[in-house]
């Protein structure tokens, strides 16, 4: 009876590896994009940052007399880590004779961020135009990308204060709940059915709330129009 029994639990252990590991698998994929969200704020921040400087690079270099082409290698290969792997590719094409205008149309194509489309934008005006409208359209740019990330740092604040608020909205209930069940009869309560399902109800509305006050503090971080 007991080896029967043993094999009966071994069968269905076996069945059940299938979809063990297909959870861990969803387990480690949420994780990762977990940890993706958390990291790529950050990192599109730095980026965003980087590009007046490199803007400031090109006006520098073109102010001294250099073409706007060399102006804009040059910055591209002193720019910080980030921008320059995103213009890497760019950098390789002009190095093989294509023209700005070409290397600037293949940079739209490819996942830069905002910002920095709004530079490949300018310089594709600037290179059109030429002359002294080339510094012109560079200063006004990065002055404006500039003013543009600090009202977005004041956005990032008050997001960050709306996701504080919610965090301590949705923990107001359940340290109620852990004072007041420090009464006997309260526990009671709590660990009756009604009081269980009680439990069940707020557990769903404060979970309902939090992920709703998140989506109403939602910046769209990758996007600086």
């Amino acid at each position: 009876m007991k080896l029967a029994l043993s094999f009966v639990v071994l069968a269905v252990v076996v069945s059940l590896i299938p979809e063990v590991i297909l959870a861990i698998q969803k387990f480690v994929s949420a994780a990762v994009n977990l940890v993706r969200q958390i990291l790529q704020p950050a990192k599109i921040i730095r980026i965003q940052r980087a590009w007046p400087d490199v803007i400031d690079d090109i006006t520098s270099a073109v102010r001294s007399g250099a073409p706007l082409e060399q102006g804009f290698i040059e910055a591209a290969t002193r720019a910080p880590n980030e921008v320059r792997k995103l213009l890497q590719s760019a950098i390789a094409k002009l190095r093989t004779g294509s023209s700005l205008t070409q290397t600037l149309d293949y940079l739209l194509t490819t996942q830069i961020d905002a910002v920095g489309r709004r530079l490949v934008i300018a310089l594709k005006i600037a290179n059109s135009a030429g002359g002294k409208d080339v510094l012109t359209t560079l200063q006004l740019l990065a002055e404006a990308i500039r003013r543009d990330l600090q009202l977005l740092d004041q956005l990032r604040a008050k997001q960050r204060s709306a996701i504080t608020g919610a965090k301590v909205a949705v923990f107001a209930p359940w340290l109620v709940i852990a004072v007041t069940s420090a009464q006997p009869s309260v526990r009671a309560a709590y660990t009756s059915p009604a009081g269980g399902l009680l439990l069940v109800v707020v557990a769903v509305v404060c979970g309902i709330a939090y992920l709703w006050m998140l989506q109403l503090a939602k910046l769209r971080i990758g996007s600086l129009q």
